[in-house]
């Protein structure tokens, strides 16, 4: 069975964990108590609920108090009759944390990211640390992507800043001083933060899947013997290529 033909016997109840937190805000709450909300909670988004209309009216999300957000979530939606309720919020890491438990055999999973080839391999943009974070996030609105690799001199990858950094921002107004270097920003991350999660060429598309599983996260930084930046592969390459028809060879 492929990823593709699992996921249309299946409905999105299924891919839910069997416990999650579900914050849901109304339409009238100010933007400083949404933020706050969001960040009390430690989630990056939340639907948005009409009380007069009984409808699911959008989803905020704290990037988008600064900029443009993707679809990478949809709420899930119970509707009857003239009424809506909003049960939960489907993400693409439920989608592949569903996949990897549960389809054995996929054909490409043994494939190298290089030999597909899987992922982004040339003009990624990338910042320093003195970089300043309006320019981050204007390159987050130009180039329509969600993080940005934080390099060297000789391209050795020190970081990585998301746009899941930013929802820190809304601490204490952090957020409008947009001119800090992102290396001031970085520093409002938690403590517990793990690092950059790096990969290599010639790791395998299991290798990648089990390790976004595991670790929670939605993008590796690819990187050669030395650390220098060589690709990226994200979540949404990942699913792109479980999900899409391939030929027999898996490719």
């Amino acid at each position: 069975m492929t990823a593709r033909e699992l996921l249309r016997s299946r409905s999105c109840y299924d891919i839910l964990p069997d416990s999650y937190k579900l914050i849901v805000l109304e339409t009238t709450l100010r933007v400083s108590k949404g933020l706050a909300a969001l960040l009390q909670h430690g989630v990056q988004s939340a639907p948005v609920w009409d009380a007069t209309s009984q409808r699911f009216v959008g989803m905020f999300t704290a990037a988008k108090v600064i900029l443009a957000n993707g679809l990478h979530r949809l709420p899930l939606v119970d509707r009857s009759e003239d009424t809506e309720a909003i049960v939960s919020v489907v993400t693409q890491f439920h989608i592949l944390r569903y996949i990897a438990n549960n389809a054995n055999g996929l054909p490409g999973l043994d494939s190298s990211l290089y030999s597909i080839p899987l992922g982004t391999y040339n003009g990624i943009q990338t910042i320093t640390s003195d970089t300043p974070l309006v320019e981050v996030l204007n390159l987050f609105v130009s180039r329509r992507i969600s993080a940005v690799p934080i390099v060297n001199s000789e391209g050795v990858v020190l970081d990585v800043y998301e746009k899941y950094d930013v929802l820190l921002l809304a601490k204490d107004s952090a957020y409008f001083d947009l001119n800090m270097p992102v290396s001031a920003a970085l520093a409002l991350r938690a403590a517990e933060f793990d690092g950059v999660h790096t990969c290599t060429t010639t790791d395998t598309v299991a290798q990648v899947l089990d390790s976004m599983r595991r670790m929670t996260v939605h993008r590796l930084v690819m990187v050669d013997e030395a650390g220098r930046l060589v690709g990226i592969v994200s979540l949404s390459d990942v699913l792109r290529f479980l999900v899409e028809p391939r030929d027999s060879t898996g490719v």
